[in-house]
């Protein structure tokens, strides 16, 4: 209940500025320049990582989202919010709505690039090509030596500083901690910045390596990595098995080689 607090307060004074900006003849220049200073507030922290910034990102302007997801910049602005709930409100009911809501926005922009999120690998790309890169420490990981040990791994490429990462990696989060010790999971970043990475990479639990290459790098070429984030399945066999472009399908794919 956040009646009577600074929060409600925050809403309140929201919900009046977007009654006066529905009413009809107000130029779009002017709702794009409260639109602008609202997504500022956002990134500057100003609402909490909170309620209010939820409030914001949800809200409709004469039937139309104030913030669309299919809109590049507007989805920076949802992702810095679904952020902000995974890091401090795990167990909050709308931060599952937020990784959702970020993920399908994301399959809708895949799919009017005309991107196929299906499982299906390509033909020649059966082969499993050994990446060794190091992790945030230093410490050096090779995908061949742990698919040799008998587990299933789920190969991810990534960038961490991309919209869709926080959602994307709460829902590798639910499969690390589902399935420990059965799955391994190995996320290979190409951001353009190491110490950008690095800071997102150090609280990571699965084995998180960073190749300087980025999107150039010879992995990327050999796996056929088109757009990100793009994840192989690998089973106890150390065979590549599926290729999965969309994130909602992971678990139900994993599932299959356990």
């Amino acid at each position: 209940n956040i009646d009577g607090t600074e929060h409600a307060k925050q809403i309140n004074k929201i919900e009046k500025e977007a009654i006066e900006y529905a009413k009809e003849g107000t130029p779009a220049s002017k709702i794009e320049a409260w639109k602008k200073q609202l997504a500022n507030q956002i990134l500057a922290d100003e609402y909490g990582s909170g309620i209010v910034a939820y409030f914001i990102i949800n809200k409709y302007i004469n039937g139309h989202p104030l913030f669309d997801p299919m809109n590049d910049r507007d989805m920076k602005i949802i992702g810095a919010v679904a952020n902000a709930f995974n890091s401090y409100r795990k167990d909050d009911p709308r931060t599952q709505y937020l990784v959702n809501m970020t993920l399908e926005a994301q399959k809708r922009r895949r799919a009017a690039a005309g991107i196929s999120g299906g499982t299906q690998i390509q033909a020649e790309v059966v082969k499993l090509f050994d990446i060794t890169l190091q992790d945030s420490k230093g410490v050096e990981h090779s995908l061949a030596k742990e698919a040799s040990k008998g587990r299933v791994v789920l190969l991810n490429f990534t960038m961490y500083d991309q919209s869709f990462s926080p959602a994307f990696n709460k829902v590798l989060n639910d499969i690390y901690t589902q399935y420990k010790g059965r799955v391994t999971i190995f996320q290979v970043g190409l951001d353009q910045t190491l110490g950008a990475w690095r800071d997102a990479a150090k609280n990571i639990p699965w084995i998180a390596v960073y190749d300087p290459a980025g999107e150039a790098s010879k992995y990327v070429q050999q796996y056929q990595v088109y757009s990100i984030p793009t994840s192989f399945i690998i089973d106890k066999n150390g065979e590549i098995q599926e290729r999965i472009q969309d994130p909602l399908e992971l678990k139900k794919a994993i599932q299959k080689y356990l």
